[in-house]
């Protein structure tokens, strides 16, 4: 993975020190200090502990699939964001984020997308690919899909 280059998903404080989310393209560099680590405006960040073990800033795992995998808005991913701040700082102690079974389900609707995401995240989670739309002879493709809740 090294020397791949992925979109980090910053919480920060503005001048007034009101939180908005931004977007960068940065190198990607396991094992060592998160990007986002130089600045101390920077609340949460979109990440993998298993990435970036030694972050100073708090990493969401959730912030970071939700911003690359979802066709979610800007107000949408700020929310998710301070959700996740709110859960990291809830406790009075530094809370790591420790993922017990990187196993995940991905669903996508274009096959260069999936692929991009399984390039950049391959190392780190044990992903199942399934296209929803259209066919690839790398990916099953869903023709009927009914989730339910367990």
């Amino acid at each position: 993975m090294t020397g791949t280059t992925y979109r980090h998903h910053l919480l920060s404080l503005d001048e007034n020190a009101g939180p908005f989310l931004t977007q960068q393209q940065e190198p990607l560099h396991p094992g060592r200090p998160h990007p986002a680590a130089s600045s101390g405006r920077i609340l949460l960040a979109g990440g993998f502990t298993a990435i970036s073990p030694e972050s100073p800033v708090h990493l969401s795992p959730t912030l970071q699939v939700n911003g690359d995998l979802t066709t979610c808005s800007d107000p949408q991913l700020t929310a998710i964001a301070l959700a996740e701040l709110q859960r990291h700082n809830t406790a009075n102690w530094r809370l790591v984020t420790r993922e017990a079974d990187n196993t995940v389900c991905v669903l996508a609707a274009d096959a260069g997308r999936l692929r991009r995401f399984i390039d950049t995240y391959g190392g780190v989670l044990a992903i199942h690919p399934l296209l929803v739309t259209g066919c690839d002879p790398d990916f099953d493709t869903a023709t009927d899909l009914t989730l339910t809740p367990t």
